[in-house]
């Protein structure tokens, strides 16, 4: 049986109607007041800590800091360190980010736009994104 060209369109309709309501919507960097529907399988966040004051969890800040220390220098970032730590666990949780914290993400994601539009860079982000993902598959173990 040969659909027609409207019977065609209206599937499609359908089916991006039926994608769409398994989607959340949230704002995307640098949008002025539109939203988009993104994907609802957000990073998970990370496994919280049983007692915030355990030496493993006063550890795990630390190395957080640490690393948020260093994509700070390396982004050119002014923003405190709490705040951009603040800014990314909430985008990865898929939460929506408030604009003072999407400022701080700013130089974060001019970085990120500039891999996505350069081939050998996203080749090397790839393989970070590898790395990222194969260790937290072990430490989820």
């Amino acid at each position: 049986m040969e659909l027609s060209c409207s019977q065609r369109q209206e599937q499609i309709r359908i089916r991006k109607e039926k994608e769409q309501s398994g989607k959340k919507q949230v704002k995307e960097y640098g949008a002025t007041g539109t939203t988009s529907a993104t994907s609802s399988s957000a990073a998970a966040p990370a496994a919280p800590l049983a007692n915030a004051n355990s030496p493993e969890a006063k550890q795990q800040l630390q190395k957080v800091a640490q690393a948020t220390s260093a994509l700070k220098s390396a982004t050119g970032s002014t923003a405190p360190t709490t705040n951009i730590t603040k800014a990314l666990d909430a985008a990865s949780q898929g939460k929506s980010v408030a604009s003072t914290e999407m400022k701080e993400l700013e130089p974060l994601m001019k970085d990120f736009t500039t891999v996505a539009q350069d081939p050998k860079l996203a080749n090397q982000f790839k393989s970070l994104a590898n790395q990222i993902n194969q260790t937290q598959r072990q430490q989820q173990k």
